[in-house]
């Protein structure tokens, strides 16, 4: 049920309440897997600064979702005009 309800909010909001969670340490690993499961069902959807924010909450709270850094590889990579080279540092970094 809770990937269902996740899939209703607006991608922004998702990374807001990733790094607000990640933040003040809440680590539930299946929360933060259904979180992603949801991003990267609609990462089309995101802007790249809004699935960046989400992939450095998950590094915050200690996870790595694979699928989740190719949705942001593949965010950067089509919107690469539109990314400033710092946030383009960042996902790479990220990607490292």
């Amino acid at each position: 049920e809770l990937s269902m309800r996740l899939m209703d909010i607006a991608p922004r909001d998702l990374s807001h309440i990733a790094t607000a969670l990640s933040s003040v340490g809440f680590t539930d690993e299946r929360f933060f897997a259904s979180l992603a499961r949801s991003a990267v069902a609609r990462s089309d959807r995101f802007l790249p600064e809004e699935i960046m924010a989400l992939t450095a909450a998950f590094e915050r709270a200690g996870f790595v979702h694979t699928a989740l850094l190719e949705a942001m590889a593949r965010s950067l990579r089509s919107h690469i005009s539109e990314v400033t080279p710092k946030d383009l540092l960042r996902g790479l970094r990220a990607l490292s």
